[in-house]
């Protein structure tokens, strides 16, 4: 049987909720509607930081009993795997019998990034310190300090760095060098310049196209150099892998080194044309304002048929069941990406998360309806409930996450939290202290037309 788990904010006590139940990927079960249980306890909840202030929405764990409705669950629920190489030593007084996590989305500024630290316990005084990648170099600094202030004396046992753009990978140097860290997850493209080589019509020698893809990727190089002095094991990071408590759902080895001839930092290949292009983007912001479209709940204008960048749908997609709570991380996978992770779930048996990373910053061109109803299932009425969304978002990027994202996500049942200028956690357990209600993204009437 799947983890039958919804989550409900303490906010909407007493109102009539519909509340749908996570389901294996793959699978179209029939879905029973009930009111949520008013008097069950609140054990979860998810928090944010804004001008620094934390906030909280707790919500209850529910079990199915019948078609009837939903009581609060207290037994014992599916925990991940751990892993000898994600071990840790760190001691604190244990928060109780059940695992207890925090999964924090930092901010990461005016652009772009992503920039997320994760602590998860196993109940007794075993903690683990898991950060996934570390937006631009600035960001740096608000990862070392959150570590500094929320978990001092933590090193970090895992450091995955989801894809090689910079708004990932350059803050990861400073943390790096700030912190112990024992295991770092990162695909580097000059290793497999030899099975590439062919794409590029004897233009390069194979030394020659090994130093050319490092000049362009100078962050991991560094990260290379720096993990290596310091004595940290380096790990490619490939689909069936397991980090820690997560699983890693894709890429597979195999597509990743296709893709890299395509790589937006890798020499144009001349076997075929580069697919990965930055466009025109001040031409796209001419258009977009100028043609917009009109939805409702009813009404989708999400694109059936989209596309981003090889380098993007290259990134590292994790999946965990922390306690229960199904958590998937995206970073800027695409619909190419997130179909592969959603096979190769659906081949474990794995069940849909209830807590998602909306994927690219809340991009147009990363979800598709048929992608989004493989993770997040069939659109729902109004009042559905199944999960949560974050969006890593830069304070400036006024225009994201796109309305047609967030209206495609509420549709589901999945409300939609932003960082922006805050930052947003996902916790079970003691959390982090002093909070105040965090506030969802809202439906758009118009959304755009480009």
């Amino acid at each position: 049987m799947p983890n039958c788990l919804s989550w409900c904010p303490a906010s909407l006590v007493g109102m009539p909720l519909t509340v749908v139940l996570a389901e294996p990927l793959g699978v179209r079960a029939g879905r029973s509607e009930g009111k949520r249980s008013s008097h069950g306890r609140k054990i979860r909840g998810r928090r944010i930081l804004k001008d620094g202030h934390c906030a909280t929405i707790s919500p209850v764990r529910l079990l199915k009993l019948n078609a009837g409705g939903h009581l609060p669950l207290r037994a014992a629920v599916a925990r991940g795997q751990a892993v000898s190489d994600g071990r840790s030593d760190h001691t604190i007084k244990a928060r109780g019998k059940c695992m207890s996590y925090e999964i924090d989305f930092l901010p990461v500024g005016e652009g772009s990034g992503d920039a997320i630290v994760i602590r998860y316990g196993d109940g007794g005084t075993n903690n683990w310190l898991h950060v996934v990648d570390g937006g631009s170099t600035g960001t740096a600094k608000t990862i070392i300090e959150h570590i500094e202030k929320y978990y001092p004396g933590y090193y970090i046992n895992n450091m995955v760095l989801s894809h090689a753009d910079n708004d990932h990978a350059a803050g990861l140097v400073g943390v790096m060098e700030r912190f112990r860290v024992d295991h770092l997850w990162m695909n580097r493209p000059w290793l497999y310049a030899d099975q590439i080589l062919h794409h590029f019509h004897g233009n390069f020698t194979l030394q020659g196209l090994i130093n050319d893809i490092k000049v362009r990727h100078p962050y991991l190089v560094e990260l290379e150099d720096l993990a290596l002095s310091k004595g940290t094991q380096i790990h490619d990071v490939f689909q069936g892998q397991e980090i820690g408590k997560f699983t890693v759902l894709a890429p597979t080895r195999e597509r990743y080194i296709n893709s890299i001839p395509d790589f937006g930092k890798t020499p144009d290949r001349k076997t075929t044309a580069a697919t990965d292009s930055g466009g025109f983007p001040f031409l796209k912001a001419l258009l977009e304002q100028g043609k917009k479209l009109l939805e409702d709940w009813n009404i989708e204008t999400l694109a059936t048929n989209t596309v981003t960048s090889a380098s993007n749908e290259s990134s590292v997609v994790q999946y965990a069941a922390l306690d229960g709570d199904t958590v998937l991380l995206t970073a800027d996978v695409g619909p190419l990406g997130l179909t592969e992770a959603a096979d190769y779930g659906a081949a474990r048996g794995l069940s849909r998360a209830t807590r998602i990373q909306v994927p690219h910053h809340g991009s147009r061109h990363n979800v598709t309806p048929a992608v989004l109803d493989r993770w997040l299932g069939p659109k729902l009425p109004h009042d559905a409930y199944v999960g949560t969304a974050i969006c890593s978002v830069g304070s400036t990027k006024t225009d994201y996450p796109r309305a047609q994202v967030i209206n495609a996500f509420m549709r589901r049942g999945f409300k939609v939290y932003s960082t922006r200028t805050k930052w947003i956690s996902w916790y079970q357990g003691g959390g982090h202290p002093n909070s105040s209600p965090a506030q969802a993204e809202v439906f758009a009437d118009e959304v755009e037309g480009v």
